[in-house]
């Protein structure tokens, strides 16, 4: 018969956050970030000034570099540091690797559908 009486089950103690584990959650949040930043470059005001200029190929660069570079960088990260996260990283870059792949034939459909000679 149990007893009502025994002490509740705890979890283990939290473990302490490395600087592994920061660089983890960076390049996380700097992937999942990569479209907003996509999607801000095309809506910015990029041809009314200067400065609208540049805030949209900082957007652009940030968002390829988080789509290209992110998964990249955490998989050596994960790698090196013998972290677990390792398999999530390698997602991360087929999911990239495949939607960048999308947008281009999107891109080049657009691109064929104008008859030649005609300015669309």
């Amino acid at each position: 018969m149990p007893s009502d009486s025994a002490p509740p089950v705890t979890s283990a103690p939290p473990t302490a956050r490395t600087r592994v584990d920061r660089v983890i959650t960076g390049l996380s949040l700097w992937w999942m970030a990569a479209p907003v930043a996509f999607w801000f470059s095309l809506t910015s005001p990029s041809g009314r000034t200067s400065w609208g200029t540049g805030v949209s190929w900082v957007l652009s660069l940030t968002s390829l570099g988080g789509a290209l570079v992110a998964p990249v960088a955490g998989l050596v990260v994960a790698l090196a540091g013998r972290r677990p996260g390792a398999r999530r990283f390698a997602v991360m870059g087929a999911v990239s690797l495949a939607v960048i792949a999308l947008l281009l034939l999107i891109l080049m459909n657009l691109d064929s559908e104008c008859p030649p000679g005609d300015q669309c």
